[in-house]
């Protein structure tokens, strides 16, 4: 099922698993790829480029550090009944049990996903994600040497992100954080609202230190407006500037 095939590729890294969806999917796996690449502009990811489905090794086929740290976020965002296939620590199939290669998986951190891989030339590395107290912290971890270090500075980074900083809700979905004028509206301003919520993450260090909004936009604004409007960037700035 495409299920087994998905645990096959979560748990165990199973390459011939990416082929047989890739292949299944587009008809073949350069086909796939190509189909990667698109999506790949459309999550807004600047610095990938893929030739095939497994990430073998290819001079090609690249990912930032970045672009992996965007594609765990929206995969948690906008697949969230799926992502408890990363947290799974073992699969069984065909009367074979087979454990999860990540070693966050089996620390005691909140670790619920995602991935490990390796080449010859980015070393060992790891997309982990873990969760406490209702804040996520995903990390992106390459060129270590080894698994046993992997698995250390894994623990370590994410242990120190969690100890070290916090988030801080600014604004609320939906909250008026100003008014801008309007040009002949029936109206003189009209309140600027954020679509979502807007949540900074701070260090210790800096919780205290004051901070500054400024909403930017080029007024009068024009009549007609709805709700689905952007019109304005809103700018978070700490003390120093």
């Amino acid at each position: 099922t495409v299920e087994d095939l998905l645990k096959g590729i979560i748990v165990q890294s199973g390459n011939d698993a990416c082929i047989v969806i890739a292949e299944a999917l587009n008809g073949s796996e350069d086909a796939f790829a190509e189909k990667m690449n698109e999506k790949s502009k459309e999550l807004g990811l600047k610095n990938s480029n893929f030739t095939n489905s497994t990430g073998w090794p290819d001079k090609n086929h690249f990912m930032s550090s970045s672009d992996l740290a965007l594609l765990a976020s929206k995969l948690y965002e906008d697949y969230p009944e799926f992502m408890h296939y990363f947290s799974l620590k073992k699969f069984s199939y065909n009367g074979i049990a087979q454990s999860n290669r990540n070693p966050v998986l089996f620390q005691n951190i909140g670790a619920d996903g995602l991935k490990t891989g390796y080449t010859k030339s980015s070393g060992h590395g790891v997309v982990a994600s873990a969760l406490q107290n209702g804040r996520r912290i995903i990390l992106v971890l390459n060129g270590i040497e080894g698994t046993k270090l992997r698995a250390i500075e894994a623990e370590r980074i994410i242990n120190w992100g969690f100890r070290e900083f916090e988030n801080i809700v600014l604004y609320e979905r939906n909250e008026r954080v100003n008014s801008a004028n309007i040009w002949l509206g029936n109206r003189p301003t009209v309140p600027l609202i954020v679509k979502n919520k807007v949540v900074l993450t701070l260090s210790t260090a800096d919780k205290g230190k004051d901070l500054k909004a400024i909403v930017k936009y080029i007024g009068p604004l024009i009549p007609p407006l709805n709700s689905d409007f952007s019109v304005a960037k809103l700018l978070i700035k700490n003390n120093k500037g």
